[in-house]
């Protein structure tokens, strides 16, 4: 049984190579393959039209209070962005702790 062969005309620079032996194509020219990758590459392109409901959302969030994102940013950078700690000072706050006992609630 022989495959079928790929749609393109018959003696063009892209027709495929056949096998004698097997009837296997032996490959495709350059051409016929970068059509067959532009047709599927059109399957994934984005749909321009298309907000969601969240983006709009955003959109006009951001829109109404343009210095919304800067404020993200200054409270990322006060919970998270911390200054480097020295080490010394560091290893005397280890040292001068008081060692709690094993069960906190127990009194003397």
């Amino acid at each position: 049984m022989v495959p079928k062969q790929p749609d393109h005309p018959k003696g063009s620079a892209a027709e495929s190579k056949i096998d004698e032996s097997s009837g296997i194509s032996t490959g495709h020219s350059p051409e016929f393959c970068f059509q067959s990758c532009s047709k599927l590459m059109n399957l994934f392109k984005k749909k321009s039209g298309y907000v969601s409901e969240f983006s709009q959302f955003l959109n006009d969030m951001k829109a109404k209070n343009p210095r919304l994102e800067e404020g993200q940013r200054a409270g990322r950078a006060r919970l998270w962005d911390k200054e480097p700690q020295d080490l010394d000072s560091l290893r005397r706050a280890q040292e001068s702790r008081v060692k709690q006992s094993a069960y906190v609630y127990q009194s003397h």
